[in-house]
């Protein structure tokens, strides 16, 4: 048999999926539960891939049984990924059986179309395998696809809802980076919605003019999901965190407000300014709105409330800016001419550089060596 280009890749992808799938179940952690929902993604992912291996091979002739399992298999994707989403921003969370509805459209499409599969006499079987080779396929088989979309889509959506909550929730309770970016998992997401869209977009170029760029596009969709996996996993390797789950919490999210004067602060939040002047918490990287709250002995909510409410700011930013105000002094007036940026991002309550970059632009709108150049050319 002659191994093409698409071939090639979906052999390798196989072994990097089953690789991750491996890795996540065998990675420990003190509540496994969203590795093993993630690990079950990349499971399905190889196990439909492998099938479509087998399709290719002298196994859909010798044992036309063995193969063309997996057409109900992307009615997993969705909630495995919805599932791992809930997980990891919720402690308390753990699989129960209403959680399990979420997979009862894929247990009647797979046991119907698997039986009605397996009853074929063993040329029909072939005649079937042949059908899909030649991309002879019924018209009710790309409605069956377009629907398949739509159930990742209303996932997808719904998973990237809840990332959206807690990033609102994270940012009136953390102030450290690290707990607010998760863009990491809105990405995963959002990749995995466009290859499926794609996926599904390359099955109707077999039945168009567009026949021929097929390969091309296949050959595509298997590079991205090979890069994604590898990236996703190095990723891993060198920030093990990014699999952990995240604190849940129940705060309340508060609309967004504008900033009152200077002279209708209440007496509490020109207390809580004067102590962050003072006391300077700020320089602890893991400070929360509980740590600050007991602190100046006031209910986190009520603190949270009256950042939001009087500076029109959440706690993350409302830290942070007294963070990279104190970086602005040290870059312009410390003593040690050669203090470097690292030196300062670590002794002003940072703990890395990339959100340190980040958030210094984000207030001054210039990168921490930009603005360290300004202000020595002014004081020349």
């Amino acid at each position: 048999m002659l191994l093409r280009l698409p071939d090639i890749l979906l052999v390798l992808l196989a072994f990097q999926l089953l690789f991750a799938s491996l890795f996540l179940f065998a990675k420990k952690t003190a509540k496994p539960l969203s590795n093993r929902l993630l690990a079950c993604f990349f499971l399905v992912l190889f196990l439909a891939i492998a099938d479509s291996i087998l399709r290719r091979t002298v196994i859909r002739d010798e044992y036309p049984g063995l193969v063309n399992f997996s057409g109900a298999f992307p009615l997993l994707y969705g909630p495995l990924l919805y599932l791992y989403t809930r997980s990891l921003f919720y402690n308390s969370f753990q699989l129960t059986r209403k959680d399990f509805i979420h997979f009862v459209p894929f247990a009647i499409l797979f046991i119907s179309s698997e039986v009605s599969y397996q009853v074929q006499p063993l040329g029909k079987k072939i005649e079937i395998l042949t059908s899909i080779s030649l991309h002879q396929l019924p018209a009710q088989f790309y409605i069956i696809a377009l629907l398949l979309t739509v159930h990742f889509g209303i996932y997808s959506i719904a998973s990237l809802r809840i990332i959206k909550r807690y990033k609102l929730l994270a940012l009136n309770k953390f102030s450290l980076y690290q707990k607010v970016n998760i863009d990491w998992l809105s990405s995963t997401i959002i990749f995995f919605l466009c290859l499926f869209a794609l996926s599904v977009a390359n099955n109707f170029f077999e039945v168009t003019h567009l026949v021929g760029y097929h390969l091309v596009a296949l050959s595509a969709i298997i590079l991205l999901l090979f890069y994604f996996v590898n990236r996703l996993l190095f990723k891993a390797l060198n920030n093990p965190e990014i699999f952990n789950r995240v604190d849940e919490m129940a705060s309340t999210v508060n609309k967004k407000v504008p900033p009152v004067t200077d002279d209708k602060k209440s007496a509490e939040l020109i207390a809580i300014e004067a102590y962050m002047k003072d006391k300077r918490p700020y320089l602890n990287p893991e400070l929360t709105v509980d740590l600050l709250a007991g602190e100046i002995k006031m209910y986190p909510k009520d603190l949270s409330r009256l950042i939001n409410d009087q500076l029109g700011q959440n706690f993350f930013d409302f830290v942070n800016r007294y963070r990279i105000s104190e970086a602005q002094q040290m870059l312009t007036n410390h003593p040690d001419k050669k203090i470097t940026v690292l030196e300062i991002l670590y002794q002003t309550g940072f703990n890395s550089k990339s959100s340190f970059n980040t958030l210094f632009k984000k207030y001054t709108g210039l990168t921490p060596s930009e603005y360290k150049n300004e202000a020595s050319q002014a004081n020349s």
